[in-house]
């Protein structure tokens, strides 16, 4: 709700209540603040709220007043909207004291220091939670009563307000200091808290919601958000990213592939491609958190700020167990992300969780591991398992050959050159088989079963077997001017290995190679393809 409003809802509380009765209540102060100055705090209240609405700071000028001091001239005076600048603020609370100062002018949809209007002073350095360090001037410039509890208190130390739990002095850009003084919650109100002024013993409540910043430290206002993302889908490209972790002896790289905006070229829909440990394509439903998983990555929390070796070494990243490189358009050094070891915190714990930094950066973050794909990806997890993606009219020759011996030739000439492939069907080509007209569409639909040939799992280390394939196909692709092979070689009871351009890619189905088998046997008859296979 903003400021505008509350003051809206908080006058007519006002003018309702004024001549409304007291009602005394005996209450259990349930805080989790310290209340140990009163068990039990006597105060008076009203049916509905006295004082709702007072905005106890309008300006650097204003004062804050109660119900019975609003000019008659001029009723709606709390509407106004703060207009008073903070300069700086310095906190006190639990966990010491830290200074927000004002930098310049506001942009809060970013988490770059130049657009940030506040900072926390000796955190310059450190990426911080700007939009929430100007909310929180905001809420202060402009905070409005829920009630007034006690006018001119002598006895502060109920409502916790002679040791306060928070103090904030506010310096306003024309010199006008203001000191505030946040005490226990409201027992009969846990959303709220006690209030007051420097100078001004009337204790007043506010939201919770509007303070509960001053109960912070510097390091709860670090940014979480390691790396931005746009908000249009602007990231810079990608050109490549490669993942060096310690359980697997090599490094998983992946790069922008060189056809990716070309929509004539064929291949998969995602414009990156597997280069090591083996060249694949890639499914882009599974590829996305890892190619661009680090714009907008978030941590959970900071581990360590303004960090030193010692910090480094104990959070395990002096030798980390996964580092992740990425370079983009636009910005000559890379993005080096370091992990740890996965670890629990204790017995209890069983969210599994690793550190988190950019190689020379000064903050240590700390991440669950479900949020981390790049320790323990596996190339076959992201990879497409298709083993040719050619656009069908981009070939204007294949050959078929399987182990006993037949080769089938296949010419493909498109009737008009100059028309797109990707308007074309099976009437705009001639097509030969072994030099005689062929009819293309049934040409077509042997190339429809080849393309669903597909690998289970990558060949890292797979030998080619000696002898000839089961079958093999090689063929032109004359837009991208590059030749193919792929091979399928007999490998076990059950599995093929493909071979993609002489190297093992992919251990696949027999059962599939051995249709592919047959369908070219089919070739000589009228019979359908059979398209399944166990």
């Amino acid at each position: 709700m903003n400021k505008q409003l509350k003051g809206i809802i908080g006058l007519g509380a006002v003018l309702v209540v004024l001549g409304g009765g007291l009602a005394a209540l005996k209450l259990t102060d349930n805080s989790d603040k310290d209340s140990s100055s009163s068990s039990e705090i006597t105060e008076e209240t009203t049916t509905r709220a006295y004082g709702a609405g007072i905005v106890l700071v309008e300006d650097s000028t204003a004062l804050p007043i109660t119900p019975d001091q609003i000019p008659a001239d001029e009723p709606d005076w709390h509407l106004h909207p703060a207009q008073g600048t903070v300069k700086t603020m310095d906190v006190t609370n639990e966990n010491g004291s830290f200074s927000i100062v004002r930098t310049g002018t506001a942009d809060t949809g970013s988490s770059d220091a130049a657009s940030a209007e506040y900072t926390i002073k000796d955190y310059e350095d450190v990426v911080m939670d700007y939009s929430a360090l100007s909310y929180l001037m905001s809420d202060i410039n402009g905070l409005t009563a829920v009630s007034v509890i006690d006018e001119n208190s002598s006895d502060l130390s109920k409502f916790g307000l002679d040791k306060p739990a928070a103090t904030a002095e506010v310096t306003y850009e024309d010199g006008v200091v203001r000191k505030f003084f946040v005490g226990i919650k409201n027992p009969a109100a846990p959303t709220q808290v006690y209030f007051k002024i420097e100078g001004n013993n009337t204790v007043y409540t506010v939201f919770n919601s509007e303070v509960e910043d001053l109960f912070k430290s510097p390091t709860d206002f670090v940014q979480l958000r390691m790396l931005d993302k746009s908000q249009d889908n602007s990231d810079p490209i990608v050109r490549s990213l490669s993942v060096d972790r310690k359980d697997i002896d090599y490094d998983i790289v992946i790069e922008y592939g060189k056809n990716s905006d070309d929509s004539k070229a064929g291949g998969s829909s995602a414009k990156h491609e597997l280069v090591e440990p083996v060249n694949a394509y890639l499914a882009v439903e599974r590829s996305e958190s890892v190619t661009n998983g680090m714009f907008g990555f978030t941590a959970d929390e900071v581990y360590a700020v303004h960090c030193t070796d010692e910090d480094i070494k104990k959070a395990g990243l002096d030798d980390p167990f996964c580092r992740v490189t990425m370079k983009c358009d636009g910005k000559d050094d890379p993005y080096v992300m370091l992990f740890s070891d996965i670890y629990t915190d204790d017995d209890e714990d069983t969210v599994r969780k690793t550190h988190v930094m950019f190689e020379g950066s000064n903050v240590i973050f700390t991440v669950a591991e479900s949020k981390v794909p790049w320790t323990s990806v596996m190339p076959i997890d992201i990879a497409s398992r298709l083993v040719i993606v050619n656009n069908v009219w981009n070939i204007d020759s294949m050959t078929y050959e399987t182990a006993d011996g037949r080769k089938e030739e296949f010419k493909i000439t498109a009737r008009d050159k100059n028309k797109d492939h990707k308007d074309c069907d099976a009437s705009d080509f001639d097509t030969t088989r072994n030099g005689q007209p062929f009819d293309t569409e049934r040409y077509r639909q042997l190339y429809s079963f080849l393309v669903r040939s597909n690998g289970e799992e990558f060949a890292l280390d797979a030998e080619i077997p000696a002898g000839k394939p089961m079958v093999s196909v090689n063929y032109h692709d004359a837009y991208l001017k590059e030749d193919f092979s792929i091979e399928f070689y007999d490998y076990s009871a059950m599995k093929t290995l493909i071979v993609v351009n002489g190297k093992p890619k992919f251990i696949g189905t027999k059962s599939y190679a051995q249709t592919l088998v047959d369908n070219i046997a089919r070739l000589d008859t009228n019979e359908d393809y059979v398209t399944t296979w166990k």
